[in-house]
């Protein structure tokens, strides 16, 4: 450790100098690990540290964004400041922001970790999610930077590490925490498996849990190895050195299957989920009543108990195939495993990608669920992950009237979930997959299939794609009005939501007439004093202001303080945005 210390730790001498490591070698070498212990150890030092994904280019710059919620937020944008309550801001501009307090010339000590940087490139890439870090590193020539990476090539960005493998002193010490002991032999399968630390743990706890010495283990360490050299797939393995961890993983994988047929399958299953954060109540929400029946049962099982659940973890615990978070009920798979993983299990694809899909979207939690979007949040890189196999292993599926209806409401509350996010590109997506699957399977005036063409005309108005939007909501006042009746909230809800398309276009008198129509919808439906009803008086108000029209402006916005006053409270944010138009008007 001693080199990054002497290369990054601030000090009296160089603190105003921006100091850059950069820690790289083989996948399963120890780098992500010898950053915790680094971090662990020397936190104190620093006034702030932060960890970034850099594993693809949206992943950094979520964990960038997502450090607004640890600063001053007087120091922050509104726009920054929205983000870290509610994710409605820019996230590019959010990340500006982060980057621009780390440039501030008081703020010199801090500390940034980019992980997993193995994707980067300083030169345009065929690959949407490369990146240049350099992009990504505040302005001030200050603080301290350690990056974790297989490329060699990124040396050039400040001091350098190749991490190499353990000695055999290490190794055996490493062997010994994961065995329980030392045992005859120890060195022969340390040096066997080249000095790898994760390959070294991988073998300690198979043979721990499996009672197997390491006579034997070398013995089926080598047969393993024969009958993977066969596989084709395997000759694009860049080193030795992968085959080793590669083997050790299958000797453990082959005697977990042996011992847990339900362990096996959520560690397959976890292949197609992100490798960074596996929760319990992850998995528990797909089981919900309208598609219990297709899920396979040894998934019913295990989210539909979490004692099963926590077996299971146990076992994938007990091999090393998964560590525990400290502090949290939360899990992770290395990213190598999880590759190895997704490229080892060849049938099942389509399956295991629908299960998956089915599970991130049945956890998509709606407004009204307290924190709903720090679970969006941490929803967001099994949702990329899932979006990212739609196209590859699902398009049958949405051809097979079996699946149609749980792949159509999936893919609805992904695009929920991504237009919540301000992921519109993905959300539009989804939601036209969603209303393909919704029309074929219910018909293009089912509830179902309006609802989505409601929200796709929201997702088209937030993008400005007026003419889309109007279209969108046009079906759907249509479609409400013979479901349901003129004056059904939803229909009114469409209607108001019309005026504003046309206040946002310019077409007055067009908004103002659904304005009026919506008010006295819902002052029949909810009465004068409900806060939908209000709230459609305060949109007439802005639109009276708006066209000079004052008098009839002051009337509504009257109103409107008085109820939100009632309602709300005098001194909440919308009564006094309220108050404040009022007197706008009153003075104009």
């Amino acid at each position: 450790m001693t080199p990054l210390t002497q290369a990054l730790l601030p000090t009296s001498t160089n603190q105003m100098r921006r100091k850059v490591f950069i820690l790289h070698g083989l996948g399963g070498i120890g780098k992500t690990q010898l950053s915790v212990e680094f971090t662990r150890k020397y936190q104190g030092s620093y006034s702030a540290v932060f960890w970034i994904d850099g594993s693809s280019k949206e992943r950094l710059r979520r964990s960038i964004a997502d450090f607004a919620s640890r600063l001053p937020q007087h120091q922050l944008s509104e726009g920054s400041r929205n983000y870290s309550r509610n994710r409605t801001a820019d996230v590019d501009k959010v990340v500006e922001d982060v980057l621009k307090w780390l440039s501030q010339p008081s703020n010199n000590q801090w500390l940034l970790i980019f992980d997993n940087v193995d994707r980067e490139s300083s030169v345009p890439s065929r690959d949407p999610e490369a990146f240049d870090v350099k992009e990504y590193f505040p302005i001030a020539d200050q603080g301290s930077i350690l990056i974790t990476s297989r490329l060699a090539s990124l040396w050039q960005l400040g001091t350098d590490m190749k991490l190499e493998p353990v000695n055999e002193v290490q190794g055996e010490s490493i062997l010994e925490n994961s065995l329980g002991r030392l045992t005859e032999g120890s060195l022969e399968l340390v040096n066997l498996l080249q000095g790898l630390p994760l390959a070294i743990n991988q073998a300690g706890s198979y043979m721990r849990k499996t009672g197997t010495n390491v006579s034997e283990y070398i013995e089926l360490y080598n047969q393993a190895w024969a009958r993977l050299m066969e596989k084709q797939h395997l000759s694009t393995l860049r080193e030795d050195a992968d085959r080793s961890i590669l083997t050790t993983w299958t000797l453990s994988f082959n005697s977990l299957r042996l011992q847990s047929e339900d362990a096996t399958n959520l560690l397959m299953l976890w292949a197609f989920l992100d490798n960074g954060d596996l929760w319990y109540k992850l998995l528990a929400p797909a089981l919900d009543l309208a598609i219990a029946d297709e899920v396979p049962r040894w998934f019913a099982r295990c989210a539909g108990d979490k004692l099963e659940f926590k077996e299971c973890i146990g076992l994938l615990l007990e091999y090393s195939f998964i560590d525990a978070k400290t502090g949290s009920s939360s899990f992770s798979m290395h990213s190598v495993l999880h590759h190895w993983c997704f490229h080892t299990f060849e049938e099942n694809k389509a399956t295991m990608s629908w299960l998956a899909l089915i599970i991130v979207a049945s956890a998509v939690p709606s407004e009204t669920v307290l924190h709903y979007s720090l679970i969006q949040r941490r929803l967001l890189p099994h949702c990329d992950h899932v979006y990212s196999m739609l196209q590859r292993y699902l398009q049958d599926a949405f051809k097979n009237r079996e699946y149609l209806p749980s792949l159509s409401r999936a893919c609805y509350q992904l695009g929920y979930l991504y237009s919540d996010q301000g992921k519109m590109k993905e959300a539009e997506d989804m939601y036209l997959r969603a209303l393909a699957g919704k029309e074929k399977a219910w018909g293009p005036e089912h509830t179902s299939t309006l609802r989505t063409v409601n929200n796709l005309g929201l997702l088209y108005s937030d993008q400005g794609k007026m003419k889309e939007a109007e279209d969108m909501y046009l079906r759907v006042l249509v479609g409400y009005e013979k479901a349901w009746g003129p004056e059904h909230t939803s229909t009114l809800d469409t209607i108001n939501n019309l005026g504003i398309l046309y206040k946002n276009q310019g077409k007055m008198k067009e908004a103002e007439n659904m304005y009026l129509r919506a008010l006295a919808g819902k002052e029949k439906a909810w009465g004068p004093e409900h806060k939908q009803t209000l709230d459609t008086r305060y949109n007439l108000g802005l639109l009276y202001k708006e066209r000079s029209m004052f008098g009839k402006a002051v009337l509504q916005f009257k109103y409107v303080v008085q109820g939100y006053t009632k309602l709300l409270g005098p001194e909440h944010s919308e009564t006094v945005e309220a108050l404040n138009q009022l007197e706008n008007c009153e003075v104009d």
